[in-house]
């Protein structure tokens, strides 16, 4: 009976697909440490791919090089800012595009959570992107501070950016296609109470396949894998600024106590197969020394067989070992690595000081002809990628309380394994990125997200999305997007 719940498309890894490689002008490198400054630049000494889909596709080909095939060399430390962005978009292209032989849930929440992924990178690649300092509120756009960053990168180095809505219909709509794929969430469910815990929203989803909801009943599937989860960090709306700010809660100092946010279907996570599933994370070796020499030739076989195995990348970013002994059954390991995180705040636009201070900074703005670039009114949306959920084990630490305390969590890598943001020289801090959502921009976004989904799961959308994460300059994004857009309805 378990066989039969097998899904039976597999899909085999893209093992030897390969990445892209595009170096920059020197002369517009944002200040970053000179440890990071050297052999920065490729060796071939291409530039950027800037010209029409097809010739970023064939200067792609041309760049490609070998890659490491383990996630954890993935994971480790580059030794340059570039080959930390190549780490990047292997580690991206196959989270999103890779698939595996899973059970029909475990495929269902892969599916949903490739798709929430792929939306969030195209939508970041259409709206553009915008580093600043919340305190000043001085922002721009981000490609005029970090001249050749690929869009992977973004979302690889820790910090978190934040979608900010002109109106609470745009925030709404936005949200609900970026998770959820449609106008309205619907009856598509979210895990409140998970991984046995007594108190909703404290720690993770489980981790080994067959505890999570879902796993033996189609009725109880959970979206994507969706959970309620507490967070360190909380938004906050300033009507007389017009202006958002992030906060951090520390959990050796009770004055940063409102910091946290509390469990609630506004604070979701989803644990995610960071590396792709999969993917092999490292192989073992099997030795025995004198030993082998001194085993039975059919039972020395029969163990290395069993035990030098690999570990690999699971559903939900669940590690397994095929260390199997004598069971035949594939094991965790106890690590999970990969994570997502979502919360949306919106305004109280019923306190009466709020409206007060609105009218104010309305009436300042006419006096002064001073209008602000576009009202943020709507709500904000936060959006950040952590190693584990929380309460686990990731490939690269742990996620638990101390990880909340500053100093300490700053030691700790991001979710590909590669330097915090602020040591390659990337916006890095509370609120320092952030993505402006005006109701002009749903029926494009919508638009590219119902194209994309029409080549779902093929060769050409892998290409695509590849070229999307290693994209460097607006102008590349834009053009990708303008592909996706003019995609013909296959499937239609």
């Amino acid at each position: 009976m378990e066989d039969e719940k097998r899904l039976k498309r597999r899909v085999t890894p893209d093992i030897d697909s390969r990445g892209t490689k595009a170096g920059f002008d020197e002369s517009i490198r944002p200040s970053i440490p000179s440890d990071h400054i050297e052999d920065s630049l490729s060796a071939d000494g291409l530039s950027h791919v800037d010209s029409e889909p097809a010739a970023a596709a064939a200067a792609a080909s041309a760049a490609a090089t070998t890659r490491p095939e383990t996630v954890m060399s993935l994971l480790k430390q580059g030794q340059t800012r570039e080959d930390s962005f190549d780490k990047d978009i292997e580690l991206w292209h196959r989270t999103i595009t890779q698939r595996g032989d899973l059970t029909d849930d475990e495929a269902r929440v892969l599916d949903e959570q490739q798709g929430i992924l792929k939306r969030h990178f195209t939508a970041m690649a259409l709206l553009g992107l915008q580093g600043g300092n919340q305190d000043t509120g001085v922002y721009s756009p981000i490609d005029g501070v970090d001249q050749g960053v690929p869009l992977a990168a973004y979302a690889s180095h820790g910090g978190r950016m934040g979608y900010e809505f002109e109106n609470s219909n745009t925030a709404e709509q936005f949200t609900n296609n970026l998770i959820f794929g449609h106008d309205e969430r619907g009856d598509r469910a979210i895990e409140s109470s998970h991984d046995g815990r007594f108190f909703s929203g404290i720690g993770s989803r489980a981790v080994p396949s067959d505890e999570r909801r879902g796993a033996s009943d189609e009725a109880q599937h959970v979206h994507a894998g969706l959970y309620e989860r507490a967070s360190s960090h909380t938004q906050r709306y300033d009507p007389s600024k017009n202006r958002w700010t992030e906060h951090q809660g520390n959990v050796l100092n009770p004055m940063t106590y409102g910091n946290f946010a509390g469990p609630k279907d506004n604070s979701v996570g989803m644990n995610i197969p960071m590396g792709g599933v999969g993917s092999v994370v490292e192989t073992k070796e099997d030795t025995y020394g004198l030993l082998s020499s001194m085993m039975p030739e059919n039972w020395r076989k029969n163990r290395e067989q069993h035990s030098a195995g690999t570990s690999t990348i699971g559903s939900e970013g669940a590690i397994r070992d095929n260390k199997t002994g004598y069971s035949g059954v594939t094991r965790p390991t106890g690590q999970q690595h990969g994570h997502a995180y979502f919360k949306y705040d919106s305004p109280d636009q019923a306190d009466p000081r709020h409206q007060k201070k609105r009218e104010i900074a309305r009436l300042r703005g006419a006096a002064t002809q001073n209008q602000p670039d576009m009202e943020r009114e709507g709500g904000r949306l936060m959006v950040g990628f952590e190693g584990s959920g929380p309460s686990q084990n990731s490939l690269v630490g742990q996620h638990g309380a101390l990880s909340m305390v500053p100093g300490l969590a700053k030691s700790r890598p991001s979710i590909t394994g590669q330097q915090k943001g602020k040591k390659i020289g990337l916006p890095s801090g509370l609120g320092a990125v952030r993505a402006d959502v005006r109701e002009d921009d749903m029926d494009r976004l919508k638009n590219v997200w119902q194209q994309l989904d029409t080549i779902k799961g093929t060769e050409q959308e892998s290409d695509i999305m590849r070229r999307l994460l290693s994209a460097r300059t607006v102008e590349t994004r834009l053009a990708i997007i303008d592909e996706i857009e003019n995609l013909p309805s296959a499937r239609r």
